[in-house]
């Protein structure tokens, strides 16, 4: 069947620009600001290299003012309720909604992706996060009640995902209190500043949401600024890399979504059709440009020849084109630069020893694309099996049994995602539980909810977005701020006229001497009965009685569980090391008080003990 070209129209996309006059500043404190510098850089259709607009280079000055904007904001944004966050957060994904066409034509021309995945996945996703995340600010104060917002917090998306990584972003920070200074990537720049006018039309208060834009030198600025709290990078794994070391020993917050090579693994018994379809969504998807594009085929042998004539045949029909038409499979490549990166590791393939397979299909005379490529017949040790291309371009490879497959799965530096095709569940989780990644598919692939957490493990990062486990990325808990104690308040030793150390439960007491003994009976001293003669004294200036009486008495039932032993006189005592030493230290203070009382109680229960010892004997 032919299907005839269907395109969206542009005509809406166009009339912003132009409204803008195809020339955009700074989104800082809820209104356009001209960059200091006063430099701007075009941006690109990549499917026509038609210019779309010109967009600010952002210099250290207008970093500083963005920054300023946000930490002023914070501090009523952070006292914000809850409960009030959550109509902003709803108000936005409403205004997502209501503009759902015009956010997903211009990331389909400014990304070059298909306008199907733009129009069905990338812009449903994006509002689908923000009322996901107004829930959450509504329960932060019962469920997340010991925590509090990081504070100001510097974004930087990467290309291929504007608009959803932005969500991933945005919307649990500002639903936890924090406020927002954003950075897109070089080659896509127009959907984040629509988005910043979203923002604005649904009341956000200003500065919450700040974007700028330019090049890597703006994204350091934001890294290395003393006054933000928090860093969320989605990138490379090189650029990653270099982030940890900016913000190592800088106390700031640190999450990464870096780069994969994801295996997909094809068992024998798996349905084939439905797994060369599952193949085509994993690495064609997105024209390839996904951090967790199953780029690595890994086929058990008995039936590779089988799974690569049909794969191969569902390339023939693979369509590429115009990133508008809503029939075709694949879009544009987003820059000539990322073109030349894709077409070099193909060639790297080849000369590794591969075999380079593309289809004889036709592509658009204007444009950056690229075709749909399987390379099979390479070690797995081969650099363009382990290294991530970020392109349209499939290794395979063949094995044998399980522990083969899940041996070539984790043969790899990254760990983000995989994905196990099998008709046998109960093989395909024992497989999926022995990958190491952070997502891993069964029978699926490149499924993502706002209320599931992604990231990945190894070089592929730390952290989690989405979910409940995203929150924790913009939280931080409350003890951290809690001053430190004033040692000059603690109690005085009569003797040394010095603070008394506290002692913690499990630390020992310095011995004393053994109370005075009234006899001896089968060679041992018999203790007085009552209480030690220190402990007149020492009861007198210690804890309320009632409490000590009670705490030890709910202790004394659980001695032996809590790490309570009885040892001879005159030995150190060992305190509780369980729970219950450490809630009664929190709840009385000073251990130091609690020990005469506890060594009185055993010097009690040691003496009668030795009184039913004699009155046997004596019976």
């Amino acid at each position: 069947m032919e299907y005839g070209p269907a395109p969206e129209a542009p005509d809406a996309v166009k009339a912003w620009l132009d409204e803008h006059g195809r020339k955009f500043g700074l989104f800082i404190n809820n209104e356009w600001v001209t960059p200091k510098g006063a430099k701007y850089y075009p941006s690109y259709d990549p499917s026509n290299g038609e210019l779309l607009a010109e967009t600010a280079q952002a210099e250290k000055k207008d970093v500083d003012a963005a920054i300023a904007a946000a930490r002023t904001a914070f501090e009523s944004w952070s006292q914000t309720p809850g409960v009030v966050r959550a109509r902003y957060l709803y108000a936005i994904a409403r205004n997502i909604q209501k503009h759902h066409r015009l956010l997903a034509v211009l990331e389909s021309m400014d990304n070059g992706k298909p306008i199907r995945e733009s129009r069905d996945i990338d812009v449903p996703l994006l509002a689908r996060h923000f009322y996901y995340y107004a829930g959450w600010a509504q329960l932060m104060e019962t469920e997340l009640r010991d925590y509090q917002p990081v504070g100001v917090v510097g974004q930087i998306i990467p290309w291929n995902f504007p608009l959803l990584m932005l969500a991933w972003k945005i919307a649990p920070a500002i639903a936890m209190g924090n406020t927002v200074v954003l950075k897109p990537a070089s080659y896509t720049r127009l959907s984040a500043l629509l988005f910043a006018e979203i923002v604005a039309e649904a009341g956000l208060p200003a500065g919450v949401v700040n974007v700028i834009t330019g090049s890597s030198s703006a994204g350091s600025m934001i890294v290395t600024h003393p006054d933000v709290d928090k860093i969320a990078f989605t990138g490379s794994t090189d650029v990653g890399r270099t982030l940890r070391h900016q913000t190592a020993g800088s106390g700031k917050k640190l999450s990464l979504e870096l780069g994969g090579k994801s295996p997909f693994v094809v068992f024998e018994d798996a349905d084939l059709d439905g797994a060369i379809e599952g193949v085509v969504d994993a690495i064609w998807f997105n024209q390839g440009q996904v951090c967790c594009a199953g780029s690595r085929l890994i086929v058990q042998e008995n039936v590779a020849d089988k799974f690569i004539r049909k794969l191969k045949a569902r390339m023939e029909h693979m369509r590429v084109g115009d990133p508008l038409d809503k029939a075709i499979d694949m879009g544009a490549i987003v820059d000539k630069t990322q073109w030349e990166t894709i077409d070099s590791w193909v060639k790297t393939g080849i000369a590794e020893g591969g075999e380079c397979y593309q289809p004889n299909i036709r592509l658009p005379e204007k444009g950056l694309f690229y075709k749909p490529t399987l390379i099979t017949g390479l070690d797995p040790a081969a650099a363009t099996v382990q290294e991530e291309i970020f392109g349209p371009v499939l290794v395979s490879l063949t094995f044998r049994t399980p522990e083969e497959a899940i041996a070539l799965a984790n043969n790899t530096r990254y760990g983000l995602a995989a994905s196990v095709w099998s008709d046998n569940i109960n093989l395909a989780l024992d497989v999926a539980s022995k990958i190491k990644a952070g997502s891993v598919w069964v029978n699926c692939t490149n499924l993502f909810d706002g209320a599931s957490g992604f990231g990945g493990y190894r070089e592929s990062g730390f952290g989690r977005e989405g979910g409940r486990e995203g929150l924790f990325e913009y939280i931080r808990p409350k003890w951290m701020d809690r001053p430190r104690p004033d040692l000059t308040s603690m109690d005085l030793d009569a003797a040394t006229n010095e603070p008394v150390k506290p002692l913690t439960w499990g630390e020992h007491v310095p011995a004393r001497p053994a109370a005075p003994t009234v006899g001896r009976a089968n060679g041992h001293d018999l203790p007085r009965v009552g209480p030690h003669p220190e402990d007149v004294h020492r009861r007198q200036t210690g804890p309320p009685r009632r409490a000590l009486h009670h705490d030890h008495h709910r202790r004394g039932r659980n001695d032996r569980r809590a790490g309570w032993r009885r040892q001879p006189q005159g030995h150190p005592r060992r305190g509780g090391s369980g729970a219950r030493g450490a809630r009664c230290q929190a709840r009385l203070g000073d251990a130091s008080r609690l020990q005469p009382f506890a060594d009185s109680v055993f010097h009690r229960r040691k003496s009668r003990c030795a009184q039913r010892r004699v009155h046997r004997a004596n019976r």
